[in-house]
Formats: C-alpha cells, sequence, structure tokens
C-alpha cells in the first residue's frame, strides 16, 4: 500500500519531520501546502504494510486528510472493494448457512437468514437508485456517515429496527435466492462500478450524499464487518481479508474513535489502557 498525503495541521507537520519515511526525495521548494510523500506517526498502525511495498507499486488504498473532520480517512480502488465483496461469497453459499436460516445469529434480533441478508443488500445498494436525484448537500466523508459528533450514536436504537426489519423481509424468499440476488448485485457492480468515477456523488441511506470512493468504504464496513458476524453464527472461519481492505476499516475506525473521543483519549488507550476509562479504541 502506498499513499499521498494532503497538508495537515502544523503540529502534525512537525511530527512528519521526527517520523517521516520518505519514499522519494523532495528536490524543490519548502514543505508548504502541497503534496508530498511523507508519513506521519498518526499513520504508522494504518501503513504498517509499507515496508513490504516496493516504491513505484500501484496504490490500493489512498489515506487522505478531510480538514473539516481533523481525521485521516480511506478511499479504495474499485477493485479493492469488488475483489472483498466476492471473497464473502463462499460463505454466503455455504451449507450451514442454509441448515440455520432461521436460527439466531451472533447479532440480537437478527436470524442467520437475515444478517445473511442485510449482508447481501450491503453490496446490492450501492446503485440500487442510480437515478434518484443527489441531495443538494455537501457530500459528507466517511467518519461522518457514522459519527457527525462526538456526541453522537453510531447506530440509533430506531435505525437498528428498522434494518433488522429490512433484512427479515428481505430473507423470507430464503438462502438460494438471497444468494442469486448477490450474484446478480456483483455482475452488475463488475462492469458498472469501473465506468464510474470515484467523485461521483451518491445519494446514501441516511439522505444525505458522499462521493462514491467513499461509500464503497462504508460499504465494505458492512459487507466484513457482518461477513464475520455470519462466520461466528455458524462456527465457521471468517473470510480472509484481501488486499487493501483492512488498511480501509482500521482507517476509517480510528477516525471514528477520534471523532467521539478525541485524540488524547486514544492515545491513552493505544499507550495506557489503565487510564482508558471510555474505551477509546471501541468504534462501534
Amino acid at each position: 500500500m502506498s499513499c499521498d498525503f494532503l497538508s495537515a495541521p502544523m503540529v502534525e507537520r512537525r511530527i512528519c519531520r521526527v517520523w517521516r519515511i520518505v519514499r522519494r526525495p523532495i528536490t524543490r521548494g519548502p514543505l508548504r501546502r502541497r503534496r508530498k510523500n511523507v508519513r506521519s506517526a498518526f499513520d504508522l498502525p494504518i501503513c504498517a504494510n509499507l515496508a513490504a511495498t516496493p516504491v513505484g507499486a500501484p496504490s490500493s488504498v489512498t489515506v487522505r486528510c478531510c480538514r473539516n473532520a481533523g481525521v485521516w480517512f480511506a478511499n479504495m480502488r474499485i477493485d479493492v472493494f469488488l475483489a472483498a465483496a466476492e471473497s464473502v461469497r463462499p460463505l454466503i453459499a455455504a451449507p450451514q448457512v442454509a441448515a440455520a436460516w432461521e436460527e439466531p445469529s451472533a447479532l440480537p434480533g437478527m436470524t442467520v437468514g437475515g444478517l445473511t441478508a442485510h449482508l447481501v443488500n450491503a453490496v446490492a445498494s450501492i446503485n440500487a437508485h442510480p437515478d434518484r436525484p443527489v441531495p443538494e448537500t455537501d457530500p459528507i466523508d466517511t467518519v461522518t456517515y457514522y459519527v457527525s459528533g462526538p456526541d453522537t450514536d453510531v447506530v440509533s436504537d430506531s435505525v437498528r429496527e428498522a434494518v433488522s426489519a429490512r433484512s427479515r423481509e428481505q430473507a423470507q424468499p430464503g438462502p438460494a435466492a438471497v444468494l442469486a440476488d448477490f450474484d446478480g448485485a456483483l455482475k452488475h457492480l463488475r462492469i458498472w462500478l469501473p465506468a464510474q468515477s470515484p467523485d461521483r456523488l451518491m445519494r446514501v441511506p441516511i439522505g444525505r450524499c458522499m462521493r462514491l470512493g467513499d461509500f464503497l468504504v462504508v460499504r465494505l464496513v458492512e459487507v466484513l464487518v457482518h461477513a464475520d458476524d455470519l462466520a461466528v453464527s455458524v462456527d465457521l472461519p471468517g473470510p480472509a481479508l484481501t488486499e487493501g481492505s483492512s488498511d480501509a476499516l482500521v482507517a476509517l475506525f480510528l477516525g471514528m474513535c477520534r471523532r467521539r473521543h478525541g485524540d488524547r483519549a486514544v492515545i491513552q488507550a493505544f499507550t495506557r489502557r489503565e487510564r482508558d476509562a471510555v474505551d477509546a479504541l471501541r468504534a462501534f
């Protein structure tokens, strides 16, 4: 994975000077508000696999700075999302899932069938309404999708109940039909997504708009987190994480924790767990 960094606040620039790892020399001009190939101490946990990436290798995840959010967040390539989505198909098609369709899942209030349908919807909903007008508001980033402010619940009870009800309805046709829905959605996305710009504005379920590249990150959260929930529900190993997918999720989750609890609490949670009174590394 390789990352391009945008300008950051002065404090982060000073840390960059101490911790920087320069991919190629900066040959002209002072370090002003422009792109530069350095890594900061804030990013080291996210980019732990930097050393294994040859200089010049294609990037799978770009981590960029959102000034309004004050956090780093990830925007993966379309092929990274498609590979991650394809990786969960064997789990969805597993006979253990079909056999336990009406049984309770690892998530309270959801059956195994409902959880599977919810997982499939994360992929099928990406282009469910391509012609629906996009709200005339500024696009939100990945962190704001889940956490609009420090005191905001990530998922409210009303939203959780609505999701459970919709998932039960989508699961009613049975495992074969839900798997067919997944295959159809993935087949469509393999054609549709590569033809789109990552900057295309999309209407998202919370009534706001996002860039397509950012919306794919939050859809990836639903795919990978609920794939793990489903695997636990039927006592199967979870799908292997594909290249680039974990980087995107870790970057987003760290941004959510910073937004909810502040940097001091997050730093203490990383380094002095005995002082972590707010469970600062819990994103959800």
